[in-house]
């Protein structure tokens, strides 16, 4: 076996494991994919903050 095939082999196994972790909390994983989706739709708002202060 070459490392490549290693590596694939190591992949291939965490990949089942998480679709069977994934099957039995399977809300917790929809938990966790929403934050994910949230954090990458605040870095794309690209706020920008000011230093300075408004007087009313």
């Amino acid at each position: 076996m070459t490392f490549i095939d290693i590596l694939n082999t190591i992949f291939e196994f965490l990949l089942v494991g998480g679709l069977v972790w994934g099957i039995f909390n399977e809300q917790r994983l929809i938990a966790f994919e929403r934050k994910i989706k949230a954090y990458f739709r605040r870095k794309s708002f690209k706020v920008v903050k000011s230093d300075h202060k408004v007087w009313n």
